[in-house]
């Protein structure tokens, strides 16, 4: 999980420097709230990582009209693939059999999609859309 934590700073970073800082900030948000949640298991930071995550969701969804259909297809497949990894064959319990392997499917194919957004984006004229 550490890893996927790390690849959101980067990924935000990324926005950032395509002019869109807030959903940069809440990419690593996210990976941080992650890194806390799985660090601690505690339920606030599972509460933490899950709004942030959602937040940086639905800030990225948006940005899917200003990309080529190709890349937006790429981009349902890879949603709906981390769906089905994180509420359909992963284990709801982080001591369960069951949950690791999923769970780790789940970032790495939320930051894959996240990194294919930024860079099918062109620069200057996303500003903060």
């Amino acid at each position: 999980m550490v890893c996927s934590n790390l690849l959101y700073a980067v990924i935000g970073g990324a926005y950032a420097e395509k002019g869109m800082p807030f959903r940069g900030a809440l990419l690593v948000a996210s990976g941080a709230t992650s890194f806390a949640y799985h660090s601690s298991g505690e339920q606030f930071a599972s509460t933490a990582d899950q709004v942030a995550a959602m937040a940086a969701f639905l800030a990225t969804a948006p940005l899917l009209r200003h990309v080529s259909p190709a890349v937006a297809a790429t981009e349902v497949v890879l949603v709906t693939a981390a769906l089905y990894f994180k509420y359909v064959v992963q284990s709801p319990s982080p001591k369960g059999e069951g949950y690791w392997a999923p769970h780790c499917a789940w970032h790495l194919l939320v930051a894959m999609g996240q990194a294919l957004c930024v860079a099918a984006l062109p620069y200057s004229e996303l500003c903060e859309l």
